[in-house]
């Protein structure tokens, strides 16, 4: 093989790879064949060629093609990222965090330390996954409220008194979040509110009647 193939078995590496027909291939399906050549699956072969990945003299190969004899097979596998990967980008020397699902519900120019937020379509989800840990933190401190209520209001040195405290402090900590301050989810609440006020001020647009 005139490649070297470094990724894990099974997973083609994104690039250009370049491979030419052995004898023992001789004869098999191209799909087969490269599949061999690039140790993936099969399926995972047809693809690329169904995608026009895979090329030979210069021209598009087909599936049913069958391999000769030093064939030279180009193959270009691209680079399948999850659109939900947070990834970083270098753009004239400025650190940008990209992220397509934090883009879908209202969050603009993602940087660190700086973003703004814009209402939209799917926008209701961004307050929605802001409030959820604090509001979850103020349900389990009341939850052990009651608890410590109902157990008797153990003193603070018993198992119980002790496991209220520690229970009620971290859950409250977590409450605390919602107060807009520095990074918090109070600080992402507070854009979101702003963000629907000034879109629900904007004039309607005018409405023609034909």
């Amino acid at each position: 093989m005139a490649a070297d193939m470094a990724a894990e078995p099974g997973t083609a590496p994104a690039g250009h790879h370049r491979f030419t027909v052995t004898e023992d291939l001789a004869g098999s399906c191209v799909d087969a064949g490269l599949a061999r050549l690039m140790d993936i699956s099969r399926s995972q072969a047809a693809v690329l060629i169904a995608e026009g990945n895979v090329t030979s003299n210069a021209g598009k190969v087909g599936k049913s093609l069958k391999l000769t004899l030093g064939t030279v097979l180009e193959v270009v596998v691209p680079d399948r990222r999850d659109p939900l990967e947070i990834v970083e980008e270098v753009v004239d020397d400025l650190l940008i965090l990209l992220d397509d699902d934090a883009s879908a519900i209202g969050y603009r120019d993602i940087r660190p330390g700086s973003w703004r937020f814009e209402w939209g379509r799917g926008a209701w989800r961004a307050p929605v996954i802001s409030a959820s840990g604090g509001v979850s933190n103020l349900l389990v401190s009341l939850l052990a409220v009651a608890y410590w209520w109902l157990a008797g209001s153990p003193r603070l040195g018993t198992p119980v008194g002790d496991l209220f405290v520690y229970t009620f402090v971290a859950n409250v900590s977590g409450y605390l979040n919602l107060f807009p301050l520095f990074s918090s989810d109070g600080r992402h609440l507070l854009a979101h509110v702003t963000a629907a006020r000034h879109t629900s001020r904007q004039p309607a647009a005018p409405t023609s009647v034909s």
